[in-house]
């Protein structure tokens, strides 16, 4: 019952300390921290954040924050256990209005969204400054839409295919073994006509398997902000996962210096040791950096290797230079 209690406070406390400090934040100060589920982004949120003393926003665009359901592009998943999984990927080109969606990620960029999902990863440390730092893995098609509406700074987090594949059949194997996978893209007319018309063909014919639904997945969600920077819709800065995870000084120094962030290596150091508070209990953990990020090559098999490349590298050159290059 004490702990009932405690836990009542604190919500109340940090609900209230979101409500005040949202009617200072400024939203062209935030951070948003952008990529594909397991990609890593959950491990640069807690570094920025305890480097930055920010409040971190969990996942604005989950179901689990149902002020979000007004505008996502919903997709249902019956789990084994009984339980509904409702997803979402909603793609807005960068002058699109939406009014919905700019009122309720003002509040994101602000803080003021009140769910314990949402504060997932949050302390009282987290209140050093009045900023916020976002982390979605479902809002890399609003990317540029986003850094025009409101000026964020956008970091685009990637991680190699075959690992983040790797890691989705490992941790969710349910999700893209689902035949309704990729509707949450392919239902949406304007992202087709904007982006996916000279892929559809070859989405249709890869579309057989749980492996090609989540290359095919990763790709749609990285093609169209990388072609959207190309063009220079928007300026994010380019993050690769591995570059975080084999030369932590190097990278994150890069990363502190675009986001306005302290650099601090003895704080990025302890992140990288500790465990996520968010991390799912069937995550493979690799013991050593090197196998963090190519513990894929023991797992997956050749074939599936040489699939995995094909599909994300039939998507445009940037996937080729950027996202495969060793």
């Amino acid at each position: 019952m004490l702990a009932g209690k405690r836990r009542h406070l604190r919500t109340r406390l940090f609900n209230a300390l979101d409500t005040l400090y949202a009617r200072f934040a400024d939203p062209r100060k935030a951070i948003v921290i952008l990529g594909f589920s397991r990609s890593g982004t959950t491990f640069l949120l807690e570094a920025l954040a305890a480097l930055s003393g920010r409040r971190s926003v969990f996942e604005p665009t989950s179901d689990l924050n149902p002020q979000a359901l007004s505008f996502l592009h919903p997709h249902v998943y019956a789990l084994d256990d009984g339980r509904r999984w409702r997803t979402g990927v909603p793609y807005r080109a960068p002058a699109q209005r939406d009014p919905a969606l700019e009122a309720y990620m003002a509040d994101v960029l602000r803080g003021n969204v009140h769910t314990v999902y949402a504060r997932l990863n949050r302390t009282t440390a987290s209140y050093r400054t009045i900023q916020v730092i976002v982390k979605d893995v479902q809002a890399n098609l609003f990317a540029a839409w986003l850094a025009n509406t409101f000026g964020a700074k956008i970091i685009l987090l990637y991680r190699h295919p075959c690992a983040v594949v790797d890691s989705v059949l490992h941790v969710w194997p349910w999700w893209p073994q689902a035949g309704q996978f990729l509707a949450m893209f392919l239902d949406q007319p304007r992202l087709i006509d904007d982006w996916l018309t000279p892929h559809m063909d070859r989405i249709q014919a890869e579309n057989r398997d749980a492996l090609a639904r989540a290359a095919l997945g990763y790709s749609i969600a990285y093609a169209v902000p990388f072609a959207q920077a190309e063009r220079g819709d928007f300026n994010p800065l380019l993050v690769r996962y591995e570059d975080l995870v084999l030369d932590p000084e190097a990278s994150f120094a890069r990363v502190c210096a675009f986001a306005g962030v302290p650099f601090d290596m003895d704080t990025i150091r302890r992140v990288l040791d500790t465990p996520s508070r968010s991390s799912i209990a069937k995550a493979r953990v690799r013991a050593t950096p090197r196998e963090r990020v190519y513990g894929w090559q023991d797992t997956l098999a050749p074939e599936d290797i040489d699939r995995i490349v094909r599909i994300v590298r039939g998507f445009g050159d940037a996937f080729a230079d950027v996202v495969l290059a060793p």
